[in-house]
């Protein structure tokens, strides 16, 4: 991360976000840049690659999918539920690259802490830190983004969208985030319904037969 921090920090942060005579170890100097290159980064990457996803990769047929929120009834039933961290996240039934983003600050926070505090724990290189934070925001938007298709050798190993559809249809499985290992363990799994020809896809062109 330092090395995006270098960089932004002689073009951008200094003297514009904080004072040029503050030292480089000054803990608010650190948070705050920290937390603005988090966020803009975490930004710029949801708008480029959630764009691309939602118009090269995600199915646009879905929106016909009588769960599929438009906008306005978003921000309504957004504005009614209740602010659990999480739950707001779910409004999404059939989701899009956009809705990858869509949680509450708080639930934010609390899922990027593992890949903040690992680098604490155990020797982590620079390099390697910066393309998991990468890595991981364009996995969230892949696996919103209505393209069922793994191999097959690997349905029922990689947490894919099919499997992330399920989690967002019934609440309390596939809670995984690359790997369906943990839901395996712990009773959480759900082989997906796209899988067995009941997924959203499947009851639209059950719709379009009848």
């Amino acid at each position: 991360m330092d090395l995006v921090l270098d960089a932004a920090d002689r073009h951008l942060l200094t003297p514009y976000v904080y004072p040029a005579g503050w030292p480089e170890g000054e803990p608010c100097r650190q948070l705050l840049s920290l937390f603005v290159i988090t966020n803009l980064g975490a930004l710029a990457l949801y708008l480029l690659f959630g764009t691309l996803s939602y118009y090269f990769v995600f199915d646009h047929q879905l929106k016909t999918h009588p769960q599929f929120l438009e906008p306005p009834q978003r921000d309504r039933r957004r504005a009614l539920s209740p602010q659990r961290f999480h739950k707001p996240h779910h409004l999404w039934k059939i989701a899009t690259p956009f809705a990858s983003h869509a949680f509450h600050p708080v639930d934010g926070f609390m899922q990027s802490l593992p890949y903040h505090v690992y680098p604490f724990l155990f020797p982590l290189h620079k390099v390697t830190y910066l393309g998991l934070y990468i890595f991981v925001n364009v996995w969230t938007i892949s696996i919103h983004d209505g393209d069922y298709r793994v191999p097959r050798l690997l349905r029922h190993v990689v947490n894919g969208s099919a499997h992330h559809t399920d989690h967002h249809f019934y609440f309390d499985c596939n809670y995984g985030q690359y790997f369906t290992l943990w839901d395996k363990i712990g009773g959480s799994y759900k082989s997906p319904a796209s899988f067995e020809g009941k997924g959203p896809r499947d009851y639209l062109r059950k719709l379009r037969e009848k």
